[in-house]
């Protein structure tokens, strides 16, 4: 288990840690554009509302 990183604390992304360690990050090109996130509340409610 690896401590969080400086700049895993600045950024707030945990991926950074991977690579603070020296270890490598693979990653594959969407095929399809993601659906939008749901961060809040109000982001919930209107998912929930799309999917009536």
């Amino acid at each position: 288990n690896w401590q969080p990183s400086p700049l895993e604390h600045i950024e707030m992304l945990e991926q950074l840690r991977v690579l603070w360690y020296g270890e490598k990050i693979h990653v594959a090109v969407a095929q399809e554009v993601p659906g939008t996130g749901v961060d809040t509340p109000e982001d919930l409610e209107r998912v929930r509302a799309e999917m009536r």
